[in-house]
């Protein structure tokens, strides 16, 4: 059932301690997942008939070296099985051995709240898709570059509450405080990215990043304070 404007989201936060610092991305931890639970359509974005649009209900983070998998809506039971029965993390050679696990709940605003919210990029957010990215090297203004990001995060906080069944009524506004490209490589795909600094009235629950590629780490906001 959908709920207007604001909502309270319930994550499930997943820490893998590993026996050395986990040098890879989410990309690799996807990998080394999916691979060790490969019956578990959800964690690979698929239902049972084919592929999930929605947003994806299971993501892997890599932050400070530590792997996390962060999981809400049908994604909170299956990092349960997780939690019990990984016992190692391969990632090409590489094989990083599980310590420990730590399954923390937490319960989060998601939508507009009637404040503002400033926040900062933790991962690279990847704001442009092939159409986007042709239209944002046209323009050479920083103004105009600016407005166009505003834009599409807009749009990004907007396509997370539909995912979440928030019908979002009032107007997201976004101000760009800054913004700078990151270059960087999705695989063998070279892309553009940005570390961003912005006020919001759309509040983003804990860990869950908006943008292109979530379900590996990017995207993801720090919230700073409240204005």
């Amino acid at each position: 059932m959908k709920t207007t404007n604001r909502t309270v989201m319930h994550l499930r936060l997943l820490t893998l301690y590993t026996d050395r610092p986990f040098c890879e991305n989410g990309s690799d931890l996807r990998r080394t997942i999916t691979a060790s639970f490969s019956d578990i359509a959800v964690l690979h974005n698929h239902n049972g008939t084919g592929f999930d649009y929605r947003s994806p209900r299971v993501r892997y983070l890599v932050i400070d070296r530590v792997p996390y998998l962060i999981s809400f809506d049908d994604g909170l039971e299956i990092v349960e099985r997780i939690y019990r029965g990984q016992a190692s993390l391969r990632c090409g050679q590489k094989v990083y051995q599980v310590t420990g696990t730590e399954l923390q709940d937490i319960h989060d605003d998601a939508g507009i709240c009637g404040d503002l919210y400033h926040y900062q990029s933790h991962t690279p957010w990847l704001a442009l898709n092939e159409e986007n990215y042709e239209c944002y090297m046209k323009v050479s203004g920083t103004l105009e570059r600016r407005a166009m990001l505003e834009r599409i995060m807009a749009a990004n906080m907007l396509a997370l509450a539909k995912n979440v069944e928030l019908d979002v009524q009032e107007k997201i506004m976004v101000k760009l405080l800054r913004f700078d490209e990151a270059r960087l490589k999705a695989g063998q795909t070279p892309m553009l990215g940005f570390r961003a600094e912005f006020v919001t009235n759309f509040r983003i629950p804990a860990f869950i990043g908006v943008g292109k590629m979530v379900s590996k780490g990017f995207g993801l906001m720090k919230y700073v304070s409240a204005c």
